[in-house]
């Protein structure tokens, strides 16, 4: 069944309420999907909930009748990437891709080594814009909850909340005996994940000795040195991968 998405669509919605369609995802359903009156489609609104609606239009406007309505909870661990600011505009790939991939929070983080350099207003407008961007990417990826995008945090803050997360690991070139498929046999439940990458330069030798002083593991994505818009999508796939399989294992 085809989904999509219905912004400040309110909770708990009741059988036989009436949805109204937003008009850029009504000529999406009527004039490139070719749907319309009794035909059934699911709304999410990006928090988890989920509605079954049948179509309903009166040629001046589409509405869904709910049908059904169901609230899907989040995808466990919940993973937060610390990814540290990069130049021009690599963050919006990050964004974007990281979305796609399964992390459920960005926190900025501006590091030693990071070369952009933001006031109040424009941080302000890059966060609203990576948050479009998610949410875009969201809808594609058909999840049912956005993730959130923090404003930029220095690194000494984000480096002491460490010890906040189940697991917490920051990649490291230096780091060549630890994986995330060691670190994670290691575990055995997860609720919360924290993946810390550096800018450009990478951490400095002063920010991996708080990170360890906070509980964080230093971690190796390889023998190769990624880019900094590589390696958390890297990091965060082979997470993803990694909690799935381990999951899927102990099911069977």
């Amino acid at each position: 069944m085809r989904n999509f998405y219905l912004d400040g669509l309110g909770k708990n919605r009741f059988i036989g309420e009436l949805l109204h369609v937003p008009a850029d995802e009504r000529h999406h359903i009527e004039c490139v999907l070719r749907l319309g009156n009794g035909d059934q489609v699911n709304f999410l609104d990006g928090e988890g909930y989920c509605y079954r609606v049948e179509l309903q239009s009166d040629g001046r406007q589409l509405l869904g009748k709910v049908l059904e309505s169901r609230y899907v909870s989040p995808i466990q661990p919940k993973i937060t990437l610390f990814q540290g600011l990069p130049k021009f505009d690599k963050m919006r790939q990050i964004v974007r891709q990281s979305t796609e991939v399964g992390v459920d929070r960005i926190v900025p983080m501006i590091c030693e080594r990071s070369i952009p350099k933001y006031n109040s207003e424009s941080v302000h407008k890059k966060v609203s814009r990576w948050q479009k961007i998610s949410n875009h990417s969201a809808r594609q990826s058909c999840r049912y909850h956005f993730i959130n995008i923090d404003p930029p945090m220095n690194s000494m803050s984000c480096l002491t909340q460490g010890s906040n997360f189940d697991l917490a690991i920051l990649f490291y070139e230096l780091e060549s005996k630890l994986f995330i498929r060691s670190i994670i046999n290691q575990k055995e439940t997860l609720e919360s994940v924290a993946l810390f990458v550096g800018p450009e330069g990478g951490f400095t030798n002063g920010e991996v000795e708080i990170a360890k002083a906070h509980g964080i593991l230093t971690a190796s994505l390889g023998h190769n040195i990624l880019r900094t818009e590589t390696a958390p999508i890297v990091a965060a796939s082979l997470l993803v991968y990694e909690l799935r399989h381990k999951k899927m294992d102990i099911h069977d």
